[in-house]
């Protein structure tokens, strides 16, 4: 849920920790009732879990702790449970009814939940109850979520059907209107944008909903050069208008033997004008994705680029055959060592906005259509070893494990539109990254978003560049993006970082699982969308 910043003046880094102690307004009109105290702030995120797992069903699928959680914390807490929802990716704060809202999403080697994949489920955070809130499937008249790829019985080992199903079936992003009376939803399906009425979340109402607020919206797919490579996933509030975040794809483009047009890699956002109920026919900005990324892996994270062993991170148009990803065929993955499968290929996944600047977070599609110790697409590779970490790192043919290398980039308010973040600098504002070779025009505003040896962990300089997996949170009066992330401190592991505003750097991190976790997906995008709720969940599981 976006909660309108206080001032339109930046907040450096010590202001935004000295304001950390006043209360936080919940809305705009604090329609949600009283504020939440910044210490009863929490930062919840999805979990998504291996359905294989023989523990699968006593997992939670929304987690979180305290926004304040010291550097390096572990303490996340269970808000609902995995058999309750199922496989989601959006989330949204109802915060007067103390609701938990979240969104069907189709992954890999994850399970959906019992309402399909047009279902947004409820989450009461005083009892930790899951109910359907709507399903957009039954309300839009037809499966326009699309269908479930796998059908009945699953070989949730290979997960065959799914894999070039991933970004088109399912929900992707969900949020809040600022006045709370409104939820937010994009189908992946038929790429339109849904409005439902929060109304019956309040007391005496009475769930699931049952009709639409307004019909659905198509989703503007004409800053792409085919517009069949227009997929849409993110959303953000500013102002009273909603913004949709548009990948351009270039899979048209691949073909035998090419990797495809990284010309035509594009990221674009659309404003939506709810009282008018339109968008905009030009997208509100845009901008390229074939800019140079860095290492996906790099035997010394902290060396002066080119670094040895770099395997290189830029992105890749959208590839349907999983044979290319797996490093069977051309062009294939000659990058692909032993077990890991590093092919990223850009998701715009979410949209923040911070002091007018807008934020953009790129969730990499090869870590959802990819798993951690799981088999190919094919099914005749079959081997009986444990799932284990030990088991995926012997190599063993047909159990690998992907890497998901997601991205932030910064575009800073400028007249009535925003200019990128260009070598490290956005907005008069110059941090480290400039020139270090992973952003656009040779540097990246949020340097800092590496691991695990650029955080020196063990004294390892082993890592990657990019470890986003796509989520952002960004709370005003401070001075830092939240953002998930693979390996915050741990090797196989996935969590919760944060980032200052003002310097790009890393101010803490947190770990949600780790490679002990065999439910959990290691490096191939194990968490979801961020959000922030008030005060402590009454969910007595995990």
């Amino acid at each position: 849920m976006p909660i309108p910043a206080l001032a339109t003046r930046r907040f450096s880094l010590s202001i935004a920790i000295a304001l950390a102690t006043l209360p936080l307004p919940t809305t705009a009109n604090t329609a949600a009732g009283a504020d939440c105290p910044a210490g009863n702030v929490q930062v919840v995120t999805t979990a998504l879990i291996q359905a294989e797992d023989a523990n699968a069903a006593n997992q939670a699928s929304i987690i979180g702790l305290p926004y304040q959680a010291p550097h390096r914390s572990r303490d996340f807490r269970g808000e609902a449970a995995e058999p309750a929802t199922g496989s989601v990716y959006g989330l949204a704060y109802h915060a007067s009814s103390n609701t938990l809202l979240s969104g069907a999403f189709l992954k890999r080697f994850a399970a959906l939940g019992p309402h399909g994949t047009g279902a947004i489920y409820a989450t009461d955070r005083r009892t930790g109850q899951t109910t359907l809130f709507a399903d957009l499937n039954r309300l839009g008249g037809g499966a326009v979520a699309g269908n479930d790829p796998r059908g009945g019985a699953t070989d949730w080992f290979h997960d065959a059907a799914s894999f070039d199903k991933v970004g088109f079936v399912g929900l992707g992003d969900i949020d809040l209107s600022e006045d709370q009376q409104t939820l937010y939803a994009v189908s992946l399906g038929d790429r339109k944008l849904y409005q439902l009425d929060t109304a019956a979340l309040n007391a005496g109402g009475k769930l699931p909903v049952n009709q639409l607020k307004a019909a659905p919206v198509a989703i503007p797919l004409n800053a792409c050069s085919n517009p069949q490579d227009a997929r849409p996933m993110g959303l953000g509030i500013h102002d009273g208008q909603v913004y949709v975040g548009v990948t351009c794809t270039a899979q048209s483009t691949v073909g035998s033997g090419a990797i495809g047009d990284t010309k035509q890699l594009k990221a674009a956002v659309y404003r939506f004008d709810p009282q008018a109920q339109r968008f905009d026919n030009a997208p509100a900005f845009s901008t390229p994705l074939n800019y140079p990324r860095g290492c996906v892996y790099s035997s010394n994270i902290m060396a002066a680029p080119p670094e040895p062993g770099c395997f290189d991170t830029n992105w890749r148009p959208w590839q349907p055959d999983w044979r290319v990803v797996y490093g069977r065929i051309a062009p294939g993955n000659a990058q692909q060592t032993n077990f890991n499968l590093e092919y990223p290929q850009p998701w715009l996944s979410d949209v923040e906005f911070d002091n007018g600047d807008m934020l953009l977070g790129f969730r990499d599609l090869n870590g959802d259509r990819t798993g951690y110790c799981k088999g190919s697409p094919d099914t005749t590779e079959n081997p009986q070893v444990p799932n284990t970490q030990d088991a995926c790192k012997a190599g063993t043919m047909g159990i690998q494990q992907g890497n998901g290398a997601g991205d932030i980039l910064r575009a800073c308010a400028a007249g009535s539109g925003w200019v990128l973040e260009s070598n490290g600098s956005c907005g008069g504002q110059r941090t480290v990254g400039q020139n270090n070779g992973q952003g656009p025009q040779g540097g990246e505003y949020y340097w800092n978003d590496q691991g695990s040896g650029g955080t020196g962990a063990g004294g390892d300089t082993r890592g990657h560049h990019q470890t986003a997996m796509g989520a952002l949170l960004q709370l005003p009066q401070r001075g830092e993006i939240v953002t998930t992330a693979m390996n915050p401190f741990d090797f196989y592991s996935g969590g919760i970082e944060w980032y200052g505003n003002q310097q790009g750097n890393s101010i803490r991190r947190a770990e949600a699982y780790n490679s002990k976790d065999y439910w959990g997906f290691g490096k191939a995008n194990g968490l979801g969308d961020l959000e922030w709720v008030c005060g402590n969940s009454g969910y007595r599981g995990r």
